[in-house]
């Protein structure tokens, strides 16, 4: 049985008559301890579709599916009573901002304490006892005496770890972690990646990572989900997608890679810019951009089409034995 199902997942915003579709049918299962990364450019959807996991999305939006389930559990028909008890404990979730996650008026104790307390029994020196083996869980240094720091008073490196901390303080079974690196320095980088995925290993958690990076995604997951404008692009397994893809997007994002690169002055860029939601085109989201692209792709929506170890929505896919670097993608 697989730890998370979700079928046709959208997430719009904005009047009936008028709506913004922010996130647009997202199928999506993982299996426990498995780790699946979801990558695009900004404005992709990808926050949003973890915000709509952890049911954080407040109205005017509007969350439908034909199936979004945890642990056999109904997320669409379930109580808000029993999914605020499922938030922090089953499914957990580190925000992309640490500093505007954590409160400023209170210490890292407090609240620490406080997620704790929300899901289970303790004394206060207990909680607190509990609050200082977490912090040492996640390598902060001198953890004894950054409890009753601020969040001020901490590097921005040290605020994701704190996060980190309050994600994993109940043990859950899946967490979604939103751009954990943006904003930290190449080597904390790679030490907050390590620490993540140790974690992960350890727990046997199922890990969610948005990203932007490629690169975090080839080291660490076993599948990728490509998205774009709110819809997904390609979906397979890591190799697979990596040395062959079968998407035009997934081929342009791969060829920027600096590593694909080498010898130019300029890292190879894909023209142009994600379209608003007022400016989605007709056909395909990703024509205006796309060389390959041709009469039908400007008019009519491709569907997904399956293929070994991959789920592509395009028109005409590419030969999968042309890798990244070896074919014009991008006017």
């Amino acid at each position: 049985m697989a730890l998370l199902e979700i079928e046709n997942l959208s997430v719009m915003f904005g009047s009936a008559s008028r709506p913004l579709r922010a996130l647009d049918g997202l199928d999506l299962c993982m299996e426990q301890g498995e780790v699946v990364g979801i990558v695009g450019e900004s404005g992709s959807g990808k926050s949003t579709a973890g915000l709509a996991l952890m049911g954080l999305i407040d109205y005017p939006g509007r969350v439908t599916a034909r199936r979004m389930s945890f642990a056999d559990r109904d997320l669409l028909m379930m109580p808000e009573s029993e999914r605020q008890t499922l938030r922090g404990k089953d499914i957990a979730m580190i925000f992309q901002d640490p500093l505007a996650s954590l409160n400023p008026c209170f210490s890292i104790a407090y609240q620490l304490e406080e997620t704790l307390r929300v899901h289970q029994a303790g004394t206060r020196a207990e909680l607190r006892s509990q609050t200082l083996a977490l912090l040492r869980l996640v390598e902060i240094p001198d953890a004894e005496q950054r409890l009753d720091a601020y969040p001020h008073q901490l590097s921005g490196g040290m605020c994701q770890r704190v996060m980190l901390a309050m994600a994993i303080a109940c043990n859950p079974r899946l967490l979604i972690a939103d751009e954990p690196t943006t904003a930290l320095d190449v080597t904390v980088q790679a030490q907050m990646l390590e620490l993540l995925t140790g974690l992960q290993k350890q727990r046997g958690m199922a890990l969610l990572l948005i990203t932007h990076d490629l690169g975090v995604v080839a080291q660490v997951a076993h599948r990728v989900v490509v998205m774009y404008a709110g819809q997904v692009m390609e979906q397979g397994r890591v190799p697979d997608i990596f040395d062959a893809p079968r998407h035009p997007y997934t081929q342009a994002l791969l060829a920027s890679l600096p590593e694909y690169n080498v010898g130019r002055k300029r890292l190879a860029t894909i023209p142009g810019n994600v379209p608003s939601q007022h400016e989605r085109p007709q056909g395909c989201v990703l024509h205006p951009r796309c060389s390959n692209a041709q009469e039908i792709c400007r008019t009519l929506v491709p569907d997904p089409a399956e293929f070994p170890n991959a789920l592509v929505r395009c028109h005409f896919p590419l030969d999968k034995t042309v890798g990244p670097c070896k074919q014009n993608l991008t006017a």
